[in-house]
Order: structure tokens, then C-alpha cells, then sequence
């Protein structure tokens, strides 16, 4: 089951798709608590292997890890300094299109 309800719902609704036997993905809206994982494919997608659920992060998260993990691959070091931007916009796009779910 996919869930994309509004934050904290789906704690509600992850105690009913456990019970009904179903296999389970969250929004990075959630804490990680819920599931114990939070899946960025590049970085951990063999420990998502064989879960019953998982969070999938943040767009920002996302390309975080994969800025990172692509800086840690190719470096004789293995400690970065980063600072990351991120512009968001209030009360939805122009286009009319939420930002955020």
C-alpha cells in the first residue's frame, strides 16, 4: 500500500495494513519511527529488501544523501563539509500546483 494521506495519519492507518498482511510505503512527512527505515534508493535500497515497510524521504533528504554519497564514493576522505540551500515558496505555485503535500 502506497499511503499518501496527510502527516500522521498514516500511524493510524499503518497498524491496519499490518494487520491486514499488506506491505506498506510512507511519506518522508512522517518520522522515521514509523517504519525504522527511511529508503534513499542510491543509499540503503538492499536494506529495504524483505521489509514489511518503509519511508521514502524528502525530495531535500533525497538529493542531499545523493550529493553526498556521490562526494564520499569518489573521495580519498571520507569527511565532508556542506551547506545546502533550499528555497521554498509559500501558498502554492503559479502554476496552481501544491509545492507540498
Amino acid at each position: 500500500m502506497v499511503d499518501c494521506t496527510p502527516k500522521k495519519v498514516a500511524a493510524v492507518n499503518k497498524g491496519l495494513y499490518d494487520a491486514a498482511g499488506l506491505k506498506s510505503v510512507f511519506h518522508g512527512g512522517e518520522s522515521h519511527a514509523l517504519t525504522g527505515q527511511s529508503f534513499v534508493a542510491q543509499a540503503n535500497y538492499a536494506s529495504a529488501i524483505g521489509r514489511n515497510s518503509t519511508r521514502v524521504v524528502s525530495c531535500n533528504t533525497t538529493s542531499i544523501v545523493r550529493t553526498l554519497g556521490a562526494l564520499l564514493v569518489g573521495a580519498a576522505s571520507k569527511f565532508t563539509r556542506s551547506v545546502f540551500g533550499r528555497r521554498q515558496q509559500l501558498g502554492g505555485r503559479r502554476d496552481g500546483l501544491s509545492c507540498h503535500a
